[in-house]
C-alpha cells in the first residue's frame, strides 16, 4: 500500500474494487466499501481526498451517499468521482447536482481515471 492521498472506493462488485485497488494501489492509499454503510463510515475514518462513488448501488444509490458524504464536514473539500454505466446527460448531470467534481463513464481507462483523480477534464465517449 502506498502512503500517497487517501482513495475511497465505492462499488458493490467485488471484481471492480479489486481491480481499483489493484489500479491506484502504486500511486496511493486505497480503501474500500461496498454499500453506503460502509462508504461513510470509511470516509468518517480515513478522510479521503478522493472518493470514486459507484452509481449504482444496492439500496442506498452513490448520488444519495455522495448527498450525505457532502454533509460531513471532513468530505466538503474531498473530491468526489462518480463512476457508472448510466452515461446519458440528464444522468452525468445528477451526479454533478449530488455534489460530485467528476463523472466517469465505466469502462473507464486507466489514463481517464488519473485525469479525473487529478481533476483534469475527461471528455465523454461517444457511442
Amino acid at each position: 500500500m502506498s502512503a500517497g492521498p487517501c482513495v475511497l472506493v465505492v462499488d458493490d462488485n467485488a471484481i471492480n474494487l479489486e481491480i481499483c485497488q489493484e489500479i491506484l494501489e502504486q500511486e496511493f492509499t486505497v480503501f474500500t466499501a461496498s454499500n453506503a454503510r460502509e462508504a461513510i463510515q470509511r470516509a468518517q475514518q480515513h478522510q479521503p481526498q478522493i472518493v470514486l462513488l459507484d452509481v449504482m448501488l444496492p439500496g442506498v444509490d452513490g448520488l444519495e451517499i455522495c448527498r450525505r458524504l457532502r454533509q460531513l464536514p471532513e468530505m466538503r473539500l474531498a473530491r468526489i468521482i462518480m463512476v457508472s454505466a448510466k452515461a446519458m446527460l440528464s444522468e452525468r448531470t445528477a451526479g454533478m447536482d449530488a455534489g460530485a467534481d467528476a463523472y466517469l463513464t465505466k469502462p473507464f481507462d486507466y489514463d481517464d481515471l488519473l485525469a479525473a483523480i487529478h481533476g483534469q477534464a475527461v471528455a465523454p465517449r461517444k457511442p
